[in-house]
């Protein structure tokens, strides 16, 4: 929901060649159509295809992203690319899709494991939390779509509890969303800092978080180890992020592996 990465492609037989790719800012448009337009002036070329991974879910035709305000129609994406070769997908899906194009040294290993084959899973946190299972059919596998971010986030330990209590007043339903993602981590941010675990705040880090992408912050700041509420967001967001990975792999039987995205 942060930005559109849009791509033009040439195909020959079995070979695609990337003609012209551009990242677009999704806050400043109101669709995805204007997006369309200013990138359509970049090359004369004509469209005869076109596909969109989207983070929401596809129903009927059209979808309506879970974190911006828009509403996506392939009818209106078809009139605008003059093609009747328009497909809109779930994002995950559309990055499950794409596991098995990447090189070995494009993977980097965190946890080893035994080789075997089987289901796999995909789990991606960015302004959202995206969830993908791909099943194994004997030959191949076939990814689909889930919206796993948005079940119930279940606790760990006494502080994750009171974390949970901080973020049921403030939202009422608490999804793995709210804190495995960017703003899940400003979330987790905000909590330590509001119920005083760990001290003050550093100096400037408020103004920085207003003027900046928060997410981005709390990381560079966790990293260089320049405030203890930042590392400490971190350490937290990624022990839940490890839980969430987890229980991914329970429901969906993942003995072939679960990608991080």
């Amino acid at each position: 929901g942060t930005k559109a990465n849009i791509g033009l492609f040439s195909v020959k037989g079995n070979d695609i060649q990337s003609v012209c790719e551009k990242s677009f800012i999704c806050k400043n448009y109101a669709g995805l159509e204007p997006i369309l337009k200013e990138f359509l002036t970049i090359s004369n070329e004509q469209i005869t295809a076109a596909s969109f991974g989207v983070a929401g879910t596809i129903y009927k035709g059209k979808c309506r992203p879970v974190n911006l305000p828009w509403t996506i129609e392939i009818k209106e994406l078809q009139k605008l690319l003059n093609t009747e070769q328009v497909f809109i997908l779930n994002d995950l899906q559309a990055n499950a899709l794409g596991i098995s194009q990447l090189c070995p040294d494009e993977f980097e290993i965190l946890n080893d494991g035994v080789e075997q084959e089987g289901n796999t899973a995909l789990i991606s946190a960015g302004t959202g939390l995206g969830e993908s299972i791909l099943f194994w059919d004997g030959k191949s596998h076939i990814p689909f779509a889930t919206e796993g971010g948005h079940t119930d986030f279940a606790p760990q330990s006494t502080l994750e509890t009171e974390l949970l209590a901080y973020l049921t007043l403030k939202f009422g339903h608490v999804s793995y969303e709210r804190i495995i993602s960017g703003p899940g981590l400003h979330n987790i941010y905000l909590f330590l800092k509001e119920t005083g675990c760990f001290g003050s705040e550093p100096e400037g880090v408020s103004q920085r978080l207003r003027q900046e992408e928060p997410g981005a912050v709390i990381s560079e700041l966790a990293l260089s180890k320049e405030s203890e509420h930042c590392e400490r967001a971190l350490d937290i967001f990624v022990s839940i992020f490890g839980s969430e990975a987890r229980n991914l792999a329970l429901k969906s039987l993942a003995v072939g592996g679960v990608y991080l995205g």
